[in-house]
């Protein structure tokens, strides 16, 4: 008991005692801080994985796209300049040259990205807004009087727009029309799995997308859908073995990380689980949905140290929530730390003054520090809400 008050205390006022974050990957943290919007501090994560690995392409291209939506268009360009594969980085050069004001050179990128693999839809192109106003411009037209996309390429732009505005069944029909005009190929096999997925139809999802695994193995995407499609079946093997190859192809997906710690959770294994919601709280420490759910996999698997590190730190973020009190309240429960377990759930009954749970555990840890006339206090009010653990406790100890 006194060693896990000590423990307790340590973790409260030295919350990363335990756990140091030296081993955190730069150009990860750079692209965690990108999904946030934190533009500034991940152009220092990037700038610093640059200076470790000055050879690696994405590098440099995530760091332009953050100097892009910092306004460093000239920083941004000369990352570009960096970079080996010049088509892949020929749309953020367009846009960079259009917010400068050099219509030639933005033209010019626009239509090397136009004849690259990367090309993107037609109509995402004209609606970006970094060619506004463009679109008057004698050479613009000219640009675009050229036939940039193949027949087939066209028709899966359009089924992709139905299936984005959730028109499935016209989305299956086009298909189903269109078939050999489109030489089926993964990328169709694919689309047809969206639609059937939107409809709820997951074993059709599921066979179209092994289709399509089967012509073309390389595509995250295919393997995230089929894994959620897994999911929704309850087969959370197979979900977890399609997320984590997902993840061997592109190990930057910090939502299927999140996604796997929910299949491992709901297949029992804990211990996966709780690494993956580790691997995110490392890059995202600030975040609340992760620290709370890290501190719930980790109470469950009995982990109480490392669940109580989590739910200290998410309650130096937020204390407006009456589960990020109760959650560790449940935490000091188990580890016998009573006194602060009490004090947790009175902090969430003052914001949430209805929860029966909250009175049944609040008077457990009180009968363990000895005070029954508050436990039964807090058992009465238990049972008034609704618990029937509570009837029980208060027929045996407050007679």
């Amino acid at each position: 008991m006194k060693h896990a008050v000590i423990i307790s205390i340590l973790i409260a006022l030295f919350p990363g005692f335990l756990f140091s974050q030296g081993d955190r990957d730069d150009y990860l943290l750079g692209l965690a801080r990108i999904s946030e919007g934190r533009y500034q501090e991940a152009d220092a994560n990037l700038t610093d994985a640059i200076s470790k690995n000055q050879n690696r392409n994405e590098y440099y291209l995530k760091r332009a796209e953050c100097r892009y939506e910092l306004g460093d268009y000239s920083g941004a360009l000369n990352d570009l300049k960096n970079i080996d594969n010049k088509d892949i980085g020929s749309l953020l050069a367009a846009r960079c040259y259009a917010r400068t004001g050099n219509t030639e050179q933005c033209l010019a990128y626009l239509e090397k990205h136009l004849r690259s693999v990367y090309k993107l839809p037609e109509s995402v192109l004209l609606l970006d807004p970094a060619f506004t106003g463009l679109e008057n411009l004698s050479q613009w037209r000219s640009l675009w009087r050229n036939e940039w996309y193949t027949d087939d390429e066209r028709f899966l732009a359009e089924v992709t727009y139905l299936i984005r505005k959730k028109n499935y069944l016209d989305a299956l029909e086009q298909l189903s029309q269109g078939a050999e005009a489109a030489s089926p190929g993964h990328a169709l096999l694919a689309l047809r799995a969206e639609a059937f997925f939107g409809l709820g139809n997951l074993n059709n999802c599921i066979t179209d997308l092994t289709a399509a695994i089967e012509k073309n193995g390389t595509i995250p995407s295919y393997f995230n859908r089929r894994a959620e499609a897994y999911n929704r079946q309850g087969k959370y093997l197979k979900a977890v073995q399609d997320y984590s190859r997902s993840l061997q192809l592109d190990p930057d997906q910090f939502d299927i990380y999140y996604a796997r710690a929910k299949a491992y959770k709901a297949m029992d294994d804990l211990n996966s689980a709780c690494d993956d919601m580790e691997f995110l709280v490392r890059y995202y420490p600030d975040s609340e949905k992760f620290l709370y759910d890290a501190g719930r996999m980790d109470y469950l698997n009995k982990s109480y140290i490392n669940a109580l590190k989590h739910l200290n730190s998410l309650l130096k973020i937020s204390t407006d929530s009456a589960g990020y009190f109760q959650a560790r309240g449940e935490t000091y429960l188990a580890t016998n730390i009573y006194r602060y377990a009490a004090m947790d759930f009175s902090m969430a009954l003052d914001l949430d003054p209805y929860n029966s749970e909250c009175y049944l555990k609040k008077g457990l840890a009180r009968f363990h520090l000895g005070d029954t006339k508050g436990a039964c206090s807090d058992w009465n009010k238990a049972r008034q809400y609704g618990s029937a653990e509570a009837v029980s406790l208060l027929s045996r100890y407050c007679k």
